[in-house]
């Protein structure tokens, strides 16, 4: 786990999380 290298991981975890809501919802806008 390199993130947390940078002294902020739970903001780079925020971020992740973010784009992959993001990628799943787009994934079922675009099949369903």
């Amino acid at each position: 786990n390199g993130v947390a290298v940078y002294g902020k991981p739970h903001v780079n975890h925020h971020i992740i999380r973010l784009l992959v809501h993001l990628v799943l919802f787009g994934l079922a806008v675009w099949l369903f």
